[in-house]
């Protein structure tokens, strides 16, 4: 089972990234985004960060797929640079826990 209301900056070592640092997250992300594929094979998901990934997909033919929690959505919240800094101070700190949609910040 998947806590909505779990802070993930409380597992991880303060100032970290949680993406990088909260086994929560990790678990949850291999939850997730692991399941049966429509051909009926497993999509299986094992912990790749012993060596320097997040999460990887062995196809058995020698090929791996590597997976980011960054990768599949953005949240920005750590983003300093100048060119989105103006359109992530439009988004409120709480968006994410919210269950009210965020404003939508304008470009331009």
């Amino acid at each position: 089972m998947i806590d909505t209301t779990f802070e993930f900056t409380s597992d991880c070592p303060p100032d970290l990234d949680p993406d990088r640092w909260s086994p929560t997250l990790h678990r949850y992300h291999a939850l997730l985004w692991g399941r049966t594929l429509p051909n009926g094979q497993p999509f299986e998901l094992e912990d790749a960060r012993p060596s320097g990934g997040y999460l990887r997909h062995r196809f058995g033919t020698g090929r791996d797929l590597w997976l980011s929690s960054d990768a599949v959505i953005q949240t920005f919240t750590r983003w300093r640079r100048p060119e989105v800094a103006h359109i992530v101070s439009q988004v409120a700190d709480t968006s994410a826990h919210s269950s009210t949609p965020s404003p939508t910040p304008s470009v331009g």
